[in-house]
């Protein structure tokens, strides 16, 4: 419990978490490493004479890791979910799933977790496995955001992994 102190700055379960400022700054950090390796720099084409006539890449290629990330974003709802019914007085929790939520919408499909969450009995246990959770789909969207052509796609994929890269950070973790 005195962890859950150090990580979110009180143990009032009302209060929100408190992101410290190297949590921020370590996403902030993220965030264009992201951008570059995703090749989202802000334009279609990926060289100067490109034209903008069509994707780079097809979009069914596109649309398969849409559906991939938001049903990724479905199991971190369903997870935390689960843990704010196994640990109701773990503070923070409601709002990173909320943010879960937003990432989940932009995407714009429909999605269904892939299984139903185990959540380990202890609190402290818990948040290890949403932190290592949110590196695991870190990682997995900075891969993800390389696949596709579209650029805004791409930039939007590139965001949410930052994001759950500074979720990671906020619940215990270095990114």
């Amino acid at each position: 419990m005195e962890k859950l102190g150090l990580i979110f700055g009180s143990s009032a379960p009302d209060r929100a978490a408190p992101i410290s400022r190297r949590a921020i700054v370590a996403g902030l950090a993220l965030s264009p490493f992201a951008l570059i390796a995703c090749g989202a720099s802000g334009g279609q084409g990926s060289s100067p004479g490109a034209t903008s006539s069509g994707p780079t890449a097809s979009p069914a290629p596109d649309e398969a890791v849409r559906a991939t990330c938001a049903r990724a974003e479905a199991d971190l709802i369903a997870l935390y979910d689960a843990t704010i019914v196994a640990h109701p007085n773990t503070p923070g929790l409601s709002k990173i799933r909320d943010e879960h939520a937003a990432h989940f919408e932009a995407f714009g499909v429909d999605g269904n977790p892939s299984t139903a969450p185990n959540v380990a009995q202890s609190q402290s246990q818990a948040l290890k496995d949403l932190q290592k959770a949110e590196q695991v789909a870190a990682d997995a969207r900075t891969a993800d955001c390389v696949a596709v052509g579209d650029a805004a796609l791409a930039r939007l994929i590139a965001l949410i992994a930052a994001s759950e890269a500074a979720h990671a950070v906020a619940l215990g973790g270095a990114a």
